[in-house]
């Protein structure tokens, strides 16, 4: 089972040439040692008849018989230029996929597999359900009127307009009803909604994210109603409550940041450190039932834009009421540890609390202060070097039991007075480190206080990687000269190995970036499963439950234990999916914006020599990062005139047909923008 996914993908991939089975076991870097294992998967693949032997003993994949074409169902799935059929289960690639009912990523459809002329295809015969409501695109002139092609290359076809306002421009951006989805390569039709006008007006980017997503941002008049019932805390809510008011509580966020959900505490004691983690106690005013409620989970996150969040919760709530801002008494759920000189975590405390921030600090400012180049109160400074010395612990600890170290940069979108003027690598630093670390922490006890009360509750899961796309990357590794070697039954303490083994620090930015692609994503879930990456066997997310609707559930969750409350949960099931998918939103969201910023901001440097590192390689071309600026753009591989290049998996290269020239992952390249299309969030580059 450990070789058969990347035996089949390498023989059913588009640039296959038959190859024996020593030719297969090195192109997948299979080593000497575990040949044993990977011939006898060849074998039960051949007799399986997966795979079949032909000439000079090569092999390639078996032809389906009449009898096993198959129809299936399920929903389309797009990427790497490849079409897939998913359900709950699996993913099923789809050979030269003919599709002549407009079918779009995410309908739910109805596929035949056939046998023709040019090969095995598979056909769409049914869409089952739609997922396209309304479509945003580009205005074009056309002799009988207008049509809308879309901001979304996916969508392989384009919407006629019959009726349209007068003073339309060609090039506007606009959204589009769809009133009639032709069927059998008939023409689509639907209605101008919305004119946002010029693309490159920087003002309508929210509204278009809003609208491309789908994004919940107005709150009804229920809510309304519910928040003038709300009033900041006073003396006779802190009854019952530990009150933790006289120690000298900070937080730590960026320079930004409005909604404060986290504070801590730090004490050094004989043993080690007793260290106290204040979350927000927004359960205490958002309940179950009522139009708040509701309305946290269909949002389910905060969404931050550069310029802007939607929030989960209204600004009453999320800026003030429930946020841990300065000199204000607080209601929290404080998770109080006796923490090891080495460490380990020896016991824990959930505490229903009050507290009052005293130091609102900034990562910035408190590096500062760590690196002594900014001056404060004696005591405080004493509790943030404290906190450098038992986060320093903490970390070395984790990474030891085998959490992974990625160290995965994101951007940094500058903008003044609503223009960007810059776009950077957003800074790391070991104050960053503090917080995380404290976080990771409570978020562990508060899952093994769960686990000692419920059966089912939300997990934080992370799944074991893609065995293709690490082999793969074992041998990129060989190629720059690394040999590794993972064990039959490896663990993510073995792929930090991999991290370590490389000492360049370009080269392990790549290994990073390589790494993290061939990892699952993180989700939510009720099942018992653990989290590769940390390499914990139970973890929750308890510290964000502003931002975080799946937080407030935890929240409500141990409450009720301390409170000695029974509450219902058996619809955990349901609201876990709904965020999952609310998850995913948000993320796919905030990437788009991003991008579409940096596509506004290169609109202004198309003609411009750069110098940028390749940090992807697909079979259309590559993306190269800029130095100068942290911008992304692809290089179309019909760009590179010099030659006919191919795209080589195993070497994650593009390698030119008759000079042999290599563009491989991690080269630097001299580069120009060319293009941008800014709402379909490309950028186009050409090699200098």
């Amino acid at each position: 089972m450990k070789f058969k996914t990347a035996i089949l993908t390498l023989l059913s991939s588009k640039d296959y040439k038959p190859l024996s089975g020593s030719e297969i076991r090195r192109k997948l870097g299979i080593s000497k040692k575990q040949k044993g294992a990977f011939y006898k998967e060849l074998r039960k693949l051949r007799k399986e008849g997966k795979i079949r032997k032909i000439s000079k003993s090569r092999y390639v994949m078996a032809k389906p018989k009449p009898s096993h074409i198959p129809i299936l169902s399920g929903t389309l799935v797009f990427k790497e230029g490849v079409y897939f059929l998913s359900n709950n289960e699996e993913e099923v690639r789809l050979p030269n996929l003919i599709n002549t009912l407009h079918a779009v990523e995410g309908d739910e459809v109805i596929v035949k597999v056939e046998r023709r002329k040019i090969g095995i295809t598979a056909r769409i015969v049914k869409v089952t359900k739609r997922r396209l409501k309304n479509i945003i695109g580009y205005l074009v002139k056309v002799p009988k009127g207008w049509i809308v092609d879309p901001i979304e290359r996916k969508i392989p076809f384009v919407v006629n307009v019959k009726e349209a306002d007068e003073g339309l421009k060609e090039g506007w951006l606009v959204l589009c009803r769809i009133t009639s989805m032709g069927e059998r390569k008939n023409a689509v039709y639907g209605k101008i909604e919305k004119v946002y006008g010029d693309p490159f007006n920087i003002e309508i980017d929210k509204e278009v994210v809003i609208d491309k997503f789908n994004l919940p941002h107005e709150f009804s008049k229920a809510i309304e109603s519910e928040l003038e019932t709300i009033e900041e805390p006073k003396e006779e809510d802190f009854v019952g409550r530990t009150d933790f008011r006289s120690l000298p509580t900070i937080t730590i966020d960026g320079e930004d940041a409005r909604d404060f959900d986290d504070a801590v505490d730090i004490e050094e004691t004989e043993n080690g450190f007793r260290l106290y983690v204040h979350i927000a106690d927004v359960s205490n005013y958002v309940k179950e039932g009522m139009a708040l409620d509701k309305e946290a989970l269909e949002r389910g996150f905060s969404v931050y834009f550069p310029e802007a969040v939607i929030p989960m919760l209204p600004f009453k709530l999320s800026n003030n009421v429930c946020s841990l801002v300065p000199d204000k008494d607080r209601l929290t759920v404080s998770v109080i540890m006796d923490i090891s000189k080495n460490g380990a975590i020896r016991r824990y405390k959930i505490k229903e609390s009050v507290i009052r921030n005293k130091h609102r600090m900034t990562y910035e400012g408190v590096q500062a202060i760590l690196d002594g180049e900014k001056k404060v109160d004696e005591r405080l400074e004493k509790t943030l070097k404290t906190m450098e010395k038992l986060a320093k612990i903490l970390r070395k600890r984790r990474f030891k039991k085998g959490s992974l170290d990625l160290d995965i940069p994101e951007p940094y979108v500058v903008m003044e007075d609503n223009e960007i003027v810059d776009i950077k690598e957003r800074p790391h630093m070991f104050s960053h480190c503090i917080i995380e670390e404290f976080m990771l922490a409570a978020n562990l006890c508060v899952a093994d206080f769960l686990k000692k009360h419920y059966e089912y509750y939300i997990r934080r899961v992370h799944d074991d990687p893609d065995p293709v796309k690490l082999t793969i990357l074992l041998t990129f590794l060989r190629k720059m000269g690394i040999k590794f070697e993972l064990p039959d039954e490896f663990s993510s303490k073995d792929l930090q190995k991999i991290l370590n083994a490389v000492k360049e620090e370009k080269q392990k930015r790549i290994v990073s970036y390589m790494l993290l692609r061939s990892l699952k994503r993180a989700e939510y879930s009720i099942q018992n499963k653990r989290h590769f990456a940390l390499n914990f066997d139970n973890y929750t997310h308890f510290t964000s439950p502003i931002r975080r609707y799946p937080d407030l559930v935890v929240h409500r969750m141990v409450k009720d234990v301390l409170n000695k409350r029974k509450n219902d949960y058996s619809n955990l099931k349901d609201v876990v999916q709904i965020i999952k998918n609310r998850e995913l939103a948000t993320e796919n969201a905030m990437f788009y914006m991003n991008d579409i910023k940096a596509a506004q901001f290169m609109k202004n440097h198309i003609g411009e020599e750069f110098t940028g590192t390749i940090t992807t390689i697909i079979p259309t071309g590559f993306f190269v990062r800029l130095k100068e600026y942290f911008v992304e753009g692809f290089v179309p591989a019909h760009q590179l005139k010099d030659d006919y290049y191919q795209y080589v998996e195993y070497m994650y290269a593009m390698v030119g047909k008759r000079k042999r020239r290599v563009f491989k992952l991690g080269d630097d390249v001299k580069v120009m923008p060319i293009s941008v299309d800014k709402f379909a969030g490309e950028i186009d580059f050409t090699v200098v």
